[in-house]
This record gives structure tokens, sequence and C-alpha cells, in this order.
């Protein structure tokens, strides 16, 4: 019985860190390709009715709705409309939302949107967070059962 709970437990602990350890490769890995690497956050101050892009136009649309942006950057406050719109309206006034800038020139951003890569590397260390946890249960429920 003693064997078997070593066994379950390290096997848990090791499934756990292998998953932690997946999750910081694809953490950096987004880190790494990146485009900006800036993160702060930014609120929608106006939508500004103007052209359409080509598709909007192609689809008959008159007027797309881009949102000005406030957010600091290095200190300083930019207000920039920001370069894609659509009509309706993708944000709303006053709506809080992610920005990535590029450090060297702050006035060069977009809206931070999360990718599948991002996503997989939260699930891994929360799925390689849950083995240890459970890894630690496990020693003590057989520890406190025998």
């Amino acid at each position: 019985m003693n064997n078997i709970m070593w066994i379950v437990c390290v096997t848990f602990i090791i499934i756990g860190a292998l998953l932690l350890v997946a999750g910081f490769i694809c953490r950096n890995y987004c880190q790494m390709k990146e485009e900006y690497k800036g993160h702060t956050t930014g609120i929608v101050e106006a939508l500004i009715p103007d052209m359409p892009d080509e598709e909007g136009i192609r689809q008959g649309i008159h007027d797309y709705y881009y949102p000005l942006i406030a957010f600091y950057a290095e200190g300083l406050l930019y207000k920039q409309k920001y370069p894609k719109g659509n009509n309706p309206a993708d944000y709303s006034v006053n709506q809080i939302v992610e920005i990535a800038y590029d450090i060297e020139k702050p006035e060069h951003f977009k809206i931070a949107e999360s990718n599948s890569i991002q996503k997989m590397s939260q699930i891994l260390y929360y799925l390689g967070m849950g083995f240890c946890i459970l890894a630690i249960l496990t020693f003590f429920l057989f520890y406190f059962l025998r």
C-alpha cells in the first residue's frame, strides 16, 4: 500500500511539473513572437464615424466607427484613433481594452487579443497546478487512511 501511495503521488507530481513546464514554454513562445512588447490598459473615449475599408464599401456600408483610444505608455498619455473600424462598432464608449504597443514608438499600438497559444498556456498552467494539488491531496489521503 505504501509503494502504491508513492507511485501515485510521484506520478501526479511529474505530470503536474511537465504541464507547468509546457505552459511556461508556451508563454515564452508567445512573448517572443509578439510584435509589440509594451502592455497597458486603455479606454475607448469616443467612436469616430469615418469611411469604411474596401470590404465595407463592397458590402454597401457608408460609415465605419473607429474607436478613439486613450492610454498611458512610458509615462505619457496617448489618444489615438484605432485604424480598424466596423459597423456596428466593435467597442463601446468607456470600454476598457488591453493595449499592446511598440515601446520605442508607443503611437504604434493594437488592441491586444488573446490567441489560442496564450489560452493553451493558461490551460497548461491550471492543469499543472491541479495535478500538483491532486498529488498533495492524494498523499494526505493515503497517509491518514493507512
